[in-house]
Order: structure tokens, then sequence, then C-alpha cells
């Protein structure tokens, strides 16, 4: 039998198969979830944007940058191939507490989603819980996952990481250890859920801003902690479930904390956004948004060559009109690279899509 060889034309096309075929082809083996995601261009999207996103100046006084690890080991691996001198710079701009995986992304992720059981389940079954829906909504809509969405994600993985230093720190922790997984991300998820209730939300812009999340919201959430524990710990409140970590991984769990009423009146007003506030993010955030697909589709069309753009009208004359936008918009095209002439953000998002159909319809460039 001889061997048959898959050629793929499209980037983002072949990305998302080897992603696939990576993860049918090792189902029956101990490769880890994590590993066989990696080439999604979700993940890519999150890497790209972590070497290029420079954040305020934070506790170390000057910018730095967030390092995502698409694939496991990547910031170690950078290191060991770079002089001192040359390491020492890459550690100022990627410092190693500001690494992180795509585990601690899911983790950060679907806390912030409310959903604490999913996060207990273990960093492998949280992180494909939330691939199956993260995933899905990335190839519906990759506008929501630019600048402003990764933006949001540090602040989370902030948010996290700082309950996740005060909690064991506490007095009350100290007398009786233990459960610190399952009290910080439900801690966290309890927070926000009570907060949504009253139609506010935590102020990531507030965490983004400073790189750390306010001594006083802090504080508050700390004191809450010690109300989750309490919870987890009591067996009446468990209903009968006798391991507290199981009642935990358990969506009936998080269901009986939703019963809780949490008062969050005594959180500075500085800490959070209230409905008025939410509403003109989320405008200014989609104008954000829309700036930042007009750039992307700019850079896109002159990705491609002239050369490139001509053969596509040409290849779609043979079929269409002269009018027909599948043969004009490239010609569009060819004359921003020659003659500068930059179309509408409107034409330049046809050409993406002209550019991707005549792949997909047979056309090859050579």
């Amino acid at each position: 039998m001889k061997n048959a060889v898959t050629v793929v034309g499209e980037k983002e096309t072949a990305d998302i198969l080897k992603s696939n075929i990576a993860t049918f082809a090792n189902s029956q083996n101990s490769i880890q979830q994590s590993d066989l995601v990696s080439n999604h261009p979700f993940h890519i999207n999150i890497e790209n944007r972590s070497r290029k996103q420079l954040m305020p100046a934070g506790k170390t006084g000057f910018p730095t940058k967030w390092f995502y690890e698409r694939a496991r080991g990547q910031y170690s691996t950078q290191l060991r191939a770079m002089s001192t001198s040359r390491s020492n710079k890459f550690i100022a701009e990627y410092p190693k507490d500001q690494v992180f995986t795509k585990t601690d992304m899911a983790k950060y992720e679907n806390t912030w989603r409310m959903k604490p059981y999913e996060v207990k389940r273990g960093a492998q079954a949280n992180l494909k819980l939330l691939g199956q829906a993260i995933l899905k909504e990335f190839e519906n809509n990759e506008d929501d996952f630019g600048a402003v969405f990764f933006n949001d994600l540090v602040s989370k993985m902030i948010l996290f990481r700082n309950a996740d230093y005060a909690i064991p720190r506490s007095d009350w922790y100290k007398e009786e250890k233990g459960l610190k997984a399952e009290v910080v991300t439900y801690t966290l998820a309890l927070l926000r859920y009570n907060l949504r209730k009253q139609g506010k939300d935590i102020s990531l812009k507030r965490i983004y801003n400073n790189q750390v999340v306010s001594p006083s919201l802090l504080s508050f959430i700390v004191d809450l902690a010690y109300k989750v524990r309490s919870c987890i710990t009591d067996p009446n409140f468990r209903n009968g479930v006798v391991n507290p970590s199981e009642f935990c991984k358990s969506e009936k769990g998080w269901l009986k904390f939703q019963e809780l009423e949490i008062d969050c009146s005594l959180i500075d007003p500085s800490d959070l956004l209230d409905e008025k506030q939410l509403n003109d993010i989320l405008k200014e955030n989609n104008e954000v948004k829309d700036t930042s697909k007009s750039i992307s589709d700019f850079e896109y069309v002159m990705g491609v060559t002239s050369a490139e753009w001509q053969s596509i009208s040409d290849y779609y004359s043979a079929t269409y009109p002269a009018t027909h936008k599948n043969v004009g918009i490239p010609l569009k095209c060819v004359a921003l690279h020659l003659y500068n002439k930059v179309p509408s953000d409107k034409q330049m998002k046809m050409a993406v899509e002209v550019r991707k159909a005549a792949y997909i319809s047979g056309f090859d460039f050579v």
C-alpha cells in the first residue's frame, strides 16, 4: 500500500487540522490534553499577544509582558539558548512570575466564568471543559479575542494569583490549613456571582492598570474565603457528602454555594463597576475591537503580494464579469500595493473573504 500525502493550503486551516489530528490520534495514550491543542489558532493568538502587548508599569517600576507557554517548557528553552546578558534582559521583559500555561489560563478563565466545580476536576479536565466552549467561541468570532480579551485575561490571572497568595497567609488559614485550591476558586466565583446578581462586577481595568489587586478588595476576598472554607468543611452544608474535595467537584456543590447571600457593600466602589459603567465599557470594547479588526484586515491585505491579488482577480474573471466583487476587490488590493490607494474597511474585509474563498474553491498561487 502506497503512502498518501495530504497537502493543506491555508495556514489557519492547517493549524486547526493538525490540532484535531493530534487529539484523535493520541486519544488512547497518556499524552496530555494541553499538549494536543497547542496548534489551535486560539492558543497561537494568546501566544502572539503575550509577546507583543506591554503591561502598565507594576511593582517593577517599568512595563513588562506576560509570557504564555503554548508548548511546555518554552520559557526555560528560550533562556537556555541565551547568553547571560541576553537572558537578564529577557527576564526583565518577561519576569518568571509572569509565565502562564494553557492549564493556568483555563483555571483563571473558568473561575471568572463562575464554574469552580469544573476547575476542581483537575488541570487537564478543566482545560478540556473550557476548550469545548471557548474554542468554539473563537471560531465563531475571532474579534472577541483581541487585545481587550488578552488584557482582561491578565487581570483575571492577577486576581487569582493575588488571592492564591494572600489566603494561605491569613491567620485563620494558618490555624487550620488545607483545601486552598477549593477555597480560592470558589471564593472568587462566589464573589462574582453575587456582584452580577446586583448588576455589578469586579473592575478588571483597575487591576490591569495597577497590575495588582487593591489591598481593600484583597482583604474582602480573604474574609470571604474564611466563610467559604467554613462551608466546605461543614458536613451539614455538604448535605452528607463525606469528602469536601468531591463536594467541590460537583455542580450541586456550586448550586449550594449560590444560595448564600454575600454582603458586598463593604467593597470599595472604585474596585467595582456598576451597570452603567459595564455598558460603557462594553461599548468602548466594541469600538476597540472594530478598530483592531480594521488594522488586522489591512495587515492581512498587505501581507499578500500584489501579484497574488492580481492572480486572484484573473482566476475569478473566468467565471464572473469585471463588475463582480470577486474580480474587482482583489484589484483594489493591487492598487493599495502599487499606488497606496487604501480601500475602505468594508472592502478590506471583503478582500480577506474573497482570498479565502478562492483557495477553498481550488485556486493556487505559484
